[in-house]
């Protein structure tokens, strides 16, 4: 009978954790939200997902003219809400804003401008707050009854923002525009494609080269 012996002693360690270098050494970890929209009866709801979901439309459109008249007014105005945390994280280092936007006037051809201003806030369901906030370039195209867009990334640095447990992490997304005395004839889009189709704004024809709306939120290791 042959005996049975023990393994042998090793000093290698049972469990292998695999860290992103660049996460390690600055203490923080990424994670990528996609942004898209929900729709019940005639109420859009917009939400934030590190899972890509379809958005039930791949943009949302405003043709309310809110293009300013002489200078930038703001147009748009959309939240997009993660689900309720369910447990406390800080907010720490910079994050990062990628928006895909766009505008159609549909009069004669018409220099128009516009530029984005992204606001990371904290939801408790009745009060947002400001945890900091960034402005994008300014994009300007002539357009004459057909769709112009462009992509935007947009840099926030934020310094220990928790968001505690039951808390909502949001990303505000405000577009601002100018369009002389055609303001009145003026449309304006954001996109939030998680999935990056198209719709109004085509990336195959325009300056956009995606039709997505991200963030890329920096957390703190605790």
């Amino acid at each position: 009978m042959v005996d049975q012996f023990p393994q042998p002693y090793s000093t290698i360690s049972p469990t292998n954790a695999v860290f992103d270098f660049t996460e390690f050494s600055s203490g923080v970890s990424v994670v990528s939200y996609q942004c898209y929209n929900s729709q019940i009866t005639t109420t859009a709801d917009h939400h934030m997902n590190s899972n890509n979901i379809h958005s039930d439309a791949v943009e949302t459109v405003d043709d309310s003219t809110g293009f300013g008249t002489g200078s930038a007014a703001k147009t748009m105005d959309l939240d997009f809400d993660t689900a309720p945390f369910t447990f406390p994280q800080t907010l720490d280092g910079t994050s990062t804003v990628n928006v895909t936007a766009g505008f159609l006037h549909d009069a004669g051809a018409q220099i128009d401008e516009f530029y984005i201003i992204a606001k990371i806030r904290r939801w408790d369901g009745s009060t947002e707050t400001d945890l900091g906030s960034g402005q994008s370039r300014l994009y300007q195209a002539s357009s004459a009854n057909s769709w112009v867009s462009s992509n935007f990334t947009i840099p926030i640095t934020i310094t220990d923002e928790l968001i505690a447990e039951g808390q909502t992490l949001r990303l505000t997304i405000e577009l601002w525009g100018n369009a002389g005395a055609g303001g009145a004839n003026v449309d304006a889009v954001i996109g939030h494609s998680p999935f990056d189709l198209t719709g109004n704004i085509d990336p195959s024809t325009q300056d956009s080269n995606y039709n997505q709306t991200i963030l890329n939120a920096s957390f703190r290791r605790e």
